[in-house]
């Protein structure tokens, strides 16, 4: 395997990884088997289920608010995996570049 071939397969399988990670995050919104939410975390995100006020929620359970407060957190935790994933993948592919410059 030559050299620039090994410095980019090693960022592209972190980078691929980090998807893998986050893909199922932002995919899955079910819930438990108390409430069922309608779509994924992408899809509440984008088109949030209606909630009610918080006295409201006070006395009942609100199944929109937990379903959209799921989804907000499970896209900041994709969007934190795929965030270390990507960094690392950079400073990796970076630091075999200026190894394979000095090689040469």
């Amino acid at each position: 395997m030559s050299a620039i071939r090994r410095a980019v397969v090693g960022p592209i399988v972190v980078a691929t990884l980090a998807v893998a990670i986050a893909l199922p995050l932002l995919l899955v919104n079910g819930g438990d088997g108390s409430y069922s939410c309608r779509g994924s975390a992408i899809v509440d995100l984008v088109h949030p289920e209606a909630q009610e006020n918080a006295s409201f929620r006070g006395n009942f359970f609100d199944s929109g608010w937990q379903c959209n407060r799921q989804a907000r957190e499970q896209s900041a935790a994709a969007g934190g995996v795929l965030l270390v994933g990507f960094l690392v993948s950079s400073t990796w592919a970076r630091r075999r570049r200026r190894q394979l410059k000095r090689a040469v």
